[in-house]
């Protein structure tokens, strides 16, 4: 039970420093991406929106879920 307590203790810092170091390197993107677009936070949630959807809609047709989603639009 201690050396499982002790993986899970190393597993939780891994994460919570993975975490940071995506927390800083994501805030270090925007505001990179606010640079390019001239400063306009709306401008930068909109394309921002765009590229996810871009991501996921490929997902959601591999994943089979396509008919799913038109028939919840549909309806």
């Amino acid at each position: 039970m201690v050396t499982l307590g002790f993986f899970v203790g190393v597993l939780d810092i891994s994460l919570g420093v993975a975490s940071s170091a995506i927390t800083t390197v994501y805030s270090m993107v925007i505001k990179k991406g606010l640079d390019v677009i001239k400063g306009s936070t709306m401008n930068l949630s909109w394309c921002t929106n765009l590229l996810s959807a871009m991501v996921v809609i490929p997902l959601i047709i591999l994943a089979g879920k396509g008919p799913a989603i038109l028939d919840l639009i549909s309806n």
